[in-house]
């Protein structure tokens, strides 16, 4: 067997700065940043159509509610702004590694040195690239996000709101999961330039990815033309990789001359680094140049790319089969986000649907890549926040009742957009980012338990914002249990050198306990945050040291009575109580 056989569909012999894994791992950082835009959308359109089914038909107006939808959409368009300068400025960084990389790559294949190349024409070319690439990122910030879907979604709910419809949820649910399976997109003509009257439109992390990547590659090809130029090359090698398309085959791993290469290009319906193609091309000295490929190689990926394999009854080739894994991948992602849609539209049918969709659809990708000799790829189904139904379910309506206690513990839900409210996290930490991940969690929490006595939690990486984990399946009385899965988690974050900042609810509004900053000695939290269901906000430290949970009930009961907080509240007094403990506590 071949070497490049045992490196299954990774490309055999790159001739680029980046290998593909690490193009693949750049694209993530790119794709994360959108993607989080993408979730607050989902969460903002959810937590709206929720709302309406809320009102009586008397209250809900259909103007009003498409105003609120238009600041939301107003709000997504300048977190799209901020991102994509943020992404402009990494894409400099990055051209200029790619632009350095091929000079010294294509030098050594050429046999020359790469001080003979002319720095001032990479430099130009470089240059031009970026301010195209930069002006694709930036014209997203003046695209036109498309509403048809949200604004389909609100006028099903309202409509079924005025029309008095016993079942809101089923009324809706059909506009809900359009919704989601669109995610949020942006409208252009497909050359990633904006056009307000076409009706084509994308993904936001897929017009990202493809913007950055289209440019890495151009880049790439531009040097190696330039320095082949420059050093006398006549020729150019295609690299190859298995699993090619039937179109390319024929001419990958081979060498041409530059007028060969120009006419193959032209007559292909799509020419070698477009439309996806995944192959690069280097310059050579024909007749100097050794081949990186032997024929024998050359023919064996042909023949595993376009060997015929059947399944379940279907005879396709490999590589057909493998377009087909790459399209269940796509409508797996597509059912997380209906799926996050519906979590934040309170709707655990819908939710619970789409955990099966993806269940039978991670059986099919199986099928297909055992079937086909294939390697799953399941990290191209990562969906950030997305979490399993199974292993977040909402309580049943018995056990929310069994939650209930004797006041309704009841969470003012259209005061969580409000300006007033959002202000609140803003100082949390230095970090926008971060601090938009805990105001959005705590409005998860709220939304989640109110009219109960339970408590969620969620652990948030204090640099980035991300959401590491979140337990919010606890069915104990104002208190989180954690589970196995909870501790596991915290065991990698600081493992991997995070600091944890973790936010739970208080039913009962009261600032963080003994109880808590004890917690957080525990398990090394960096910051703590309590979000209450009166709507107030405390950020609190750890203890100095770990306390068991029976002391810290005693000291809390002790100091309860002492102030009868339930009446006439002094923070003040409880916080300096605290404080003989070590913790500090903020009121926001």
């Amino acid at each position: 067997m071949a070497a490049w056989q045992t490196r299954g569909e990774a490309r055999s012999q790159p001739f680029t700065a980046l290998t593909d894994a690490q193009i693949e791992e750049l694209l993530g950082v790119f794709e994360a940043r959108m993607q989080a835009i993408s979730d607050d959308y989902l969460r903002k359109m959810g937590e709206h159509i929720a709302e309406i089914g809320t009102l009586w038909p008397s209250d809900v107006h259909r103007l009003q509610q498409m105003r609120r939808m238009r600041r939301n959409i107003a709000d997504i368009q300048r977190q799209i702004a901020r991102a994509a300068g943020m992404s402009v400025r990494d894409v400099q960084k990055v051209f200029k590694h790619v632009a350095a990389g091929d000079v010294r790559m294509a030098a050594q294949v050429l046999m020359k040195n790469p001080a003979l190349v002319n720095d001032a024409a990479v430099r130009r070319i470089m240059n031009a690239q970026l301010r195209e690439t930069a002006g694709r990122l930036t014209n997203l910030a003046n695209t036109t996000v498309v509403s048809d879907a949200y604004r389909r979604a609100v006028d099903a709910g309202v409509s079924a709101v005025q029309s008095g419809v016993e079942d809101y949820g089923s009324a809706i649910r059909r506009s809900l999961r359009e919704a989601g399976q669109m995610g949020l997109r942006i409208r252009d003509d497909g050359s990633h330039v904006v056009d307000y009257e076409s009706g084509y439109s994308r993904r936001l992390d897929t017009a990202v990815r493809q913007n950055v990547l289209d440019g890495v590659r151009h880049l790439n090809q531009s040097i190696m033309e330039e320095v082949g130029r420059e050093l006398g090359a006549d020729g150019i090698e295609i690299d190859a990789h298995m699993l090619c398309a039937e179109d390319h085959l024929p001419y990958q791993g081979l060498q041409f001359s530059n007028a060969d290469f120009e006419e193959i290009q032209a007559s292909l319906s799509r020419p070698f680094g477009e439309w996806n193609c995944r192959h690069s091309w280097h310059p050579i000295l024909l007749g100097l140049s050794e081949p990186a490929y032997s024929r024998e190689e050359l023919q064996e990926m042909r023949d595993y790319s376009m060997e015929e394999i059947e399944i379940e009854g279907r005879t396709k080739t490999r590589y057909e089969w493998s377009q087909e894994m790459r399209r269940c991948e796509t409508m797996v992602r597509q059912q997380k986000d209906v799926a996050k849609l519906a979590q934040a539209a309170e709707d655990d049918t819908l939710r619970r649907q789409c955990q099966k969709n993806i269940v039978a659809l991670n059986d099919r990708y199986k099928q297909l890549a055992d079937g086909a000799g294939l390697k799953p790829k399941y990290k191209r189904m990562f969906v950030q926040g997305f979490k399993d139904a199974k292993s977040s379910t909402l309580p049943s309506e018995r056990e929310r009742e069994r939650l209930k206690s004797s006041y309704p513990n009841t969470v003012a839900t259209k005061a969580l957009d409000a300006p007033g409210y959002l202000e609140k996290f803003r100082r949390l930490t230095e970090s926008e980012a971060v601090n938009r991940s805990i105001y959005n969690c705590a409005v998860q929490a709220l939304t989640h338990r109110n009219g109960t006595t339970g408590e969620d939690l969620y652990l948030i990486n204090g640099r980035t914002g991300e959401i590491l984990h979140a337990n919010t399946s606890s069915t104990a009385v104002q208190t989180v249990k954690y589970e196995a899965r909870t501790l596991a988690a915290i065991a990698k974050a600081h493992a991997d050198g995070i600091p944890i900042i973790a936010l739970h609810n208080h039913p009962n509004g009261m600032p963080p306990s003994l109880d808590d900053g004890a917690s957080a000695f525990v398990h090394g939290y960096a910051m703590g945050v309590v979000v209450g269901h009166n709507l107030e906000v405390y950020s609190y430290s750890a203890s100095d040291k770990a306390y068991d949970s029976e002391y810290c009930q005693r000291i809390h009961s002790a100091l309860s009575r002492r102030i009868g907080y339930e009446f006439d509240f002094d923070d003040e007094v409880w916080y300096n109580a605290l404080r003989k403990f070590g913790m500090e506590v903020q009121r926001q």
